[in-house]
Parts: structure tokens; sequence; C-alpha cells
């Protein structure tokens, strides 16, 4: 007696955008699973840049002393006071050139460290999975530091230093 196959009853998994960053840290086969189906990466960026965009005006004095404190110990580099003013005033001016930037680079540096994942996924290891796929999966994944990087803020502003470590990083 021959036996049919039937094929498996695949269950349409919907998982809406919180669920998806939730389940990074909670569930995240769930989760790259389902990018695995439905890749979906933007919004998910957007969201990363703001809170990065978010984090850097929160904690900018405190970065503005630890940029001095490198500075003024810093033996090739003037330690004058009114050098380390300039210093500061260049930089609080360039925040707008630096808002603009930040996203572009940001994006750069994602499309580089996909591009690395996928020569190592598909082309050394024979993988066959879509750019598309592990550039959703790449970019779930920053939500993990961007964790590390809220939960430094209040580490940040109780301790008045940029000079915070967590294992989250």
């Amino acid at each position: 007696m021959e036996e049919e196959l039937k094929p498996v009853e695949t269950q349409e998994v919907k998982m809406g955008f919180v669920a998806r960053i939730l389940g990074v840290f909670f569930e995240p086969k769930k989760v790259f699973n389902f990018l695995n189906s439905k890749p979906s990466w933007f919004f998910a960026f957007l969201l990363i840049l703001l809170i990065g965009v978010v984090i850097a005006e929160i904690t900018l004095p405190q970065n503005l002393l630890l940029q001095k404190e490198i500075v003024s110990q810093s033996p090739k580099i003037s330690s004058a006071p009114e050098v380390l003013d300039k210093m500061t005033e260049i930089t609080t001016g360039k925040r707008i050139t630096a808002a603009i930037s930040t996203p572009i680079v940001a994006f750069i540096w994602l499309l580089i460290l996909t591009s690395v994942v996928y020569f190592f996924c598909n082309i050394i290891l024979g993988g066959e999975s879509s750019y598309k796929k592990l550039l959703s999966i790449v970019t779930y994944t920053f939500f993990i530091p961007a964790l590390g990087s809220i939960l430094k803020i209040p580490l940040i502003i109780v301790k008045n230093s940029a000079d915070v470590q967590t294992s989250l990083e």
C-alpha cells in the first residue's frame, strides 16, 4: 500500500512591528522565521535611527565633557581653555550636519555589514538566502545594542560621564 504524501499545512504567522521588535529579545527564532518569509527592514531601520538621534541629543553634554577630557590629555593638541571652548562651539554648531550625515552613514554601514554577512553565509558557507532577507535580519539585530544604549542613558546622566560600559554593546 502506497501512502499518499500530503503537503504540510503552513500556518500563516502574522507579526506586527512591535511584536517583531519585542520578539527579537523574547522569541528571536519566531521573528527571524517571520523575516525569512516576509523580509522588512525599512521601518526598523528608521526606528533605530530615531533611537540613536534621541540618545545623542540626551547625552550630548556628557559626550562633550568626555571629548574635552580626551583632548586635554592629548599631548599633541593644545589643552588651553580657549581651544577647548572653540572645539565645543564647533561641535555643537555641527549638529545639523550630523543629523543629516548620520542616517546616510548608518545606512552605508548597514549595507556593508549585510554584504559581509551575505558573503559569508551564501558564498563561503553555501547558503541560499536573499540579500533582502539578510538585510532584514541584520537590521533587527541592531535592536539589541539599541536597548543597551537606552539602558545606559540613566547611567550616563547619573555619572555625568559618557564613559559607561555595558555588556549589550
